[in-house]
């Protein structure tokens, strides 16, 4: 009942943070973002456990494709049933479609990031097998950014139907703007607080 009580407490205090940023900060960088959800990885995810920024290394002497000796994604999410998530976080304020309809170039910049994450783990599973047993066969990408009331849309609804298009185009397999982490995390409270703990 105390733990109950407890976690509900603190995604409480987490979507009141969250409000405020969207509301004051939502223009800042993304560096904004991620020392909220550092602060409450609870918005992340409720059920899993989150890392921030780990780096995932080359072996010595070798590097990326593109010169790099470390990928590092903004946030692992950790399941009990040894799958992940990986996490690239973008601008609140980044529109993600140009007048003409197309995606604007951060999202393919944000896209070819979890791309990198993926390659690596593909190629070099051996290098983090015992921190992360298993993130080669279950592991999903997540890309944040923009708000779901940018100008570049009508509606929602648009906004979710082309959310689906970079979801396929660029080969993520989740793609949520900063509100629909806050709705997620509000229906989340909502369902909880419905929850009588006497009856579990």
């Amino acid at each position: 009942m105390e733990n109950y009580t407890n976690r509900l407490g603190t995604l409480k205090l987490a979507i009141d943070d969250f409000r405020n940023t969207l509301l004051f900060q939502s223009h800042e960088t993304e560096d904004v973002f991620h020392k909220l959800i550092e602060k409450h990885p609870i918005l992340l995810d409720v059920y899993g456990s989150c890392e921030s920024k780990p780096k995932l290394h080359y072996p010595d002497g070798e590097l990326s494709p593109i010169g790099k000796t470390y990928v590092e994604p903004d946030f692992i999410v950790s399941y009990a049933d040894q799958s992940y998530k990986l996490v690239e976080l973008e601008r609140a304020s980044k529109n993600v479609a140009t007048k003409q309809g197309q995606p604007r170039a951060e999202v393919g910049q944000a896209a070819f990031q979890t791309a990198e994450w993926v390659h690596y783990i593909r190629e070099h599973y051996n290098q983090i097998r015992t921190r992360y047993p298993g993130i080669h066969t279950k592991c999903k990408t997540s890309l944040i950014m923009s708000r779901s009331t940018q100008s570049s849309f009508n509606n929602v609804a648009d906004i979710n139907r082309y959310k689906e298009i970079i979801i396929q185009q660029y080969n993520v397999d989740e793609f949520l703007t900063y509100d629909d982490l806050f709705y997620r995390a509000c229906t989340a409270y909502t369902v909880l607080t419905g929850l009588s703990p006497h009856g579990i």
